[in-house]
C-alpha cells in the first residue's frame, strides 16, 4: 500500500510542476465544457442540480457549441418549412380568389344565369306561355341533378361574351333558354 501512495504522490508532484501548453489547456478546458453540457442534457428535467441551475444565466456568451454543418442543416430545414407554408398560403389564397370571382363577381355564369331566370320568371308572356310557378334548371347530370347551366366564353370585336343555355318549367310547359351576354366595359 505504501507504494501505492507514494506512486500518488509522484503522480501529483509532476502534475503540478509540468506546464501544458496553451493549446492543450483550451482543448482540456473545451472537453470540459462538453462534458458539463452533456450532463446537463442528460439529467432529468425535475432535479434541482446545480447545473440546471446556472443554465439561465443571462450572459452575453453563446454556450451553442454545435459544428457549423448542423447549424446550416437546420437553418436550411427551417427556411424550407418556412417555404413550403409560404407556398400553402399563396395556393390557398388563388383558390379563394377563384371561387369568389366564379361565384360572386357580376359576369360570373352563375349570376348571369340568375340574372337571366329573374327576367324570365318576372315575364308575363313567359307566364302565360308554360304556367305560373317558373323553375330554371341546367343540364342533367348522372345522377340526376340539374344544376349545371352550359355555358361558353367567347371575344366578339375585342368584347367578351358569353352563351349560355338553360331550362325553365312552369305547369302548363316546358321551355329552353338561349341567351348571349356581352360585357360592357365602362
Amino acid at each position: 500500500m505504501s507504494q501505492l501512495t507514494l506512486l500518488r504522490y509522484m503522480v501529483v508532484q509532476k502534475q503540478q510542476h509540468l506546464l501544458l501548453p496553451a493549446v492543450t489547456r483550451l482543448k482540456y478546458i473545451a472537453e470540459m465544457h462538453l462534458s458539463s453540457k452533456l450532463a446537463q442534457e442528460a439529467a432529468p428535467r425535475g432535479s434541482g442540480s446545480a447545473l440546471q441551475e446556472s443554465r439561465g444565466g443571462g450572459g452575453d456568451v453563446s454556450t451553442d457549441v454545435r459544428p457549423i454543418g448542423e447549424k446550416i442543416k437546420e437553418n436550411t430545414k427551417t427556411a424550407s418549412y418556412g417555404a413550403l407554408i409560404a407556398a400553402g398560403l399563396g395556393v390557398t389564397g388563388f383558390m379563394l380568389f377563384a371561387i369568389f370571382r366564379e361565384l360572386f363577381s357580376s359576369t360570373s355564369p352563375n349570376n348571369i344565369y340568375a340574372d337571366a331566370l329573374e327576367r324570365v320568371v318576372e315575364d308575363p308572356r313567359v307566364q302565360d306561355a308554360i304556367g305560373s310557378p317558373i323553375k330554371g334548371f341546367g343540364e342533367t347530370s348522372r345522377r340526376g341533378r340539374r344544376q349545371h347551366v352550359a355555358h361558353i366564353s367567347f371575344e366578339r370585336n375585342g368584347v367578351p361574351h358569353m352563351r349560355m343555355q338553360f331550362y325553365v318549367q312552369g305547369l302548363r310547359n316546358k321551355a329552353t333558354v338561349h341567351l348571349e351576354s356581352r360585357n360592357i366595359l365602362l
